[in-house]
C-alpha cells in the first residue's frame, strides 16, 4: 500500500499567520489531528493537537480515537505486520 492511497487530497488547511486558537477549531471541525500551514499556497509547515496543548481535544463519540485507531490499523496492514 502507497501513503497516496491513504492520505487526505485536499485537506484544510490554515494560515500562517492564524492564531493557534483558529488552527485548533479547524482541527476540531474537521475531526483531524494536524493542519497543513500554508502561506502564499505553498505548505511551510504543520501544526498538530500536540501543539495546542491536548493531544486528544474531545470529540463527540470519540471518533478521533477511532480514527487513529483504524488510520494505524490501516499502516500496520500496508506494512505488512
Amino acid at each position: 500500500m502507497k501513503v497516496r492511497e491513504l492520505m487526505t487530497k485536499q485537506p484544510t488547511t490554515v494560515k500562517a499567520d492564524a492564531t493557534l486558537g483558529e488552527g485548533a477549531t479547524l482541527m476540531k471541525q474537521s475531526d483531524c489531528g494536524s493542519i497543513p500551514v500554508v502561506e502564499g499556497g505553498r505548505l511551510v509547515g504543520i501544526v498538530t493537537d500536540r501543539d495546542s496543548g491536548s493531544s486528544d481535544p474531545p470529540i463527540a463519540g470519540g471518533r478521533r480515537r477511532e480514527a487513529r485507531r483504524d488510520h494505524r490499523d490501516r499502516a500496520d496492514r500496508a506494512s505488512g505486520q
